[in-house]
């Protein structure tokens, strides 16, 4: 117990001493305060999450993936050819012939091993012990925050501290992110993809596109089926700043090609085409089973099904859980955070910031703000149970908080700076 302790706050110390360094040599806007409170709360809810889900759920997929991280340290000792050759789709496209079926297992093995061999080396260290290898892991996914907290400043400077409040110290949101599981790696790999991408937009360098490219894997692996919601977000995004042409009008034609080819393709193949793929994922999540399950028609693959359906896919994401529907602890928190949102949006129609138009309708914040409402939509049609949606929103919903934080006139208003 002793040492195990020790490993964490020894592990703590290092990686806050190593973040505090570089953000002084890159010159970001943190404080050395600000950097402490905004890794230890990541810290402290990561081993709140484990020791939570460990007592009360049975270990759920965190511990899956910890104790998995035991089997391939294990596989590394033994084996370590087989330990990287692991990585390799050979195995996987032998056993299933039928290419789509061979790679969704060798996405599914990707997501395992991505969280699971980085902690098997480092299980060196943490003696096998989750709680210091949540330390690891919620110091690499904390530049996921970081890169969010540089990107917006970067655009943003007069909104520096409203940013860092959305970004690092939103609980529920911090909290989701700090378990070892796909979702605090997702975001750091869609940070990346964010912040790169708009080094390449200003400056076109080779290195840049490397950096999207390796974010838009990570993404690939992680979640699928965030990457036709981002990319007509980052289409607008780089056609409004490189062509210089209205905001409105780049939109319009960007997502409204997107919704013509998403449903006519239903014209091409009755089986095979886009809306039958939302079908099917919300077909497959019908399938399994949950304590609680809101109530979600079923989708046909045609344009009529889909905005029947839209009300309940909006309500069910947006809104809910209401806080006299909400079961349990996690709903209570969802619930406290959506009307948190609520507040923070009524006050932007309260006390607007002078410049809220320019904030608005920045291409950054309005093609987010697009690409976090498309990504709503899409997770209200598939998913009916309330703690699948919680999680799988986090990432959208960081940038519903950052643009309701950026609208608000924290200065003259609240005089915070």
């Amino acid at each position: 117990m002793i040492v195990s302790v020790l490993l964490i706050l020894s592990c703590f110390f290092l990686f806050f001493y190593l973040i505090v360094r570089w953000c002084k040599r890159r010159g970001l806007q943190l404080t050395t305060t600000q950097i402490g409170v905004a890794f230890a709360l990541r810290t402290l809810l990561g081993l709140a999450y484990g020791y939570i889900f460990l007592t009360y759920f049975g270990g759920d997929d965190t511990w899956y993936f910890h104790n998995g991280s035991l089997e391939e340290q294990e596989k590394l000792i033994k084996d370590p050819l087989q330990f990287f050759a692991d990585l390799g789709p050979g195995k996987i496209f032998r056993l299933y012939p039928e290419f789509s079926v061979a790679w969704y297992y060798y996405l599914s093995d990707l997501e395992f091993f991505l969280l699971t061999k980085p902690m098997a080396i480092f299980n060196f260290i943490s003696q096998g012990n989750y709680y210091v290898n949540s330390v690891l892991f919620n110091f690499i996914g904390f530049w996921g925050q970081i890169w969010l907290f540089r990107l917006f400043v970067s655009e943003f400077p007069a909104k520096r501290t409203p940013v860092f409040i959305a970004v690092f110290l939103i609980p529920g949101i911090v909290f989701w992110l700090s378990g070892i599981r796909g979702d605090g790696l997702l975001v750091f790999f869609l940070a990346l993809v964010l912040v790169k991408f708009r080094d390449w937009i200003h400056d076109r360098r080779t290195w840049s596109i490397i950096g999207v490219l390796i974010g838009l894997a990570g993404i690939v692996i992680l979640r699928s089926m965030l990457l036709p919601v981002l990319l007509p977000a980052l289409i607008a995004w780089w056609i409004a700043v490189r062509k210089r042409l209205p905001l409105f009008k780049v939109v319009l034609i960007v997502y409204g090609s997107c919704l013509v080819v998403f449903f006519a393709s239903a014209l091409f193949s009755p089986n095979k085409n886009l809306p039958q793929v939302v079908v099917n994922r919300q077909a497959s999540f019908m399938k399994l089973r949950a304590k609680s399950k809101f109530e979600l028609d079923t989708l046909q693959p045609n344009f009529l099904s889909f905005a029947k359906v839209l009300p309940q896919a909006v309500n069910n994401t947006f809104l809910r859980p209401y806080a006299w529907e909400a079961r349990g602890a996690f709903q209570w928190a969802a619930a406290a955070q959506t009307f948190l949102l609520v507040i923070l949006l009524v006050l932007c129609f309260l006390k607007p910031d002078p410049n809220w138009k320019n904030y608005l309708l920045h291409p950054l914040v309005f093609c987010l703000l697009l690409f976090a409402t498309a990504l709503y939509v899409f997770i209200g049609y598939a998913i009916p149970f309330p703690g699948a949606i919680i999680r799988y929103k986090i990432p959208a919903e960081i940038f519903f908080f950052l643009t309701a934080f950026m609208l608000i006139d924290w200065r003259n208003r609240f005089k915070l700076k």
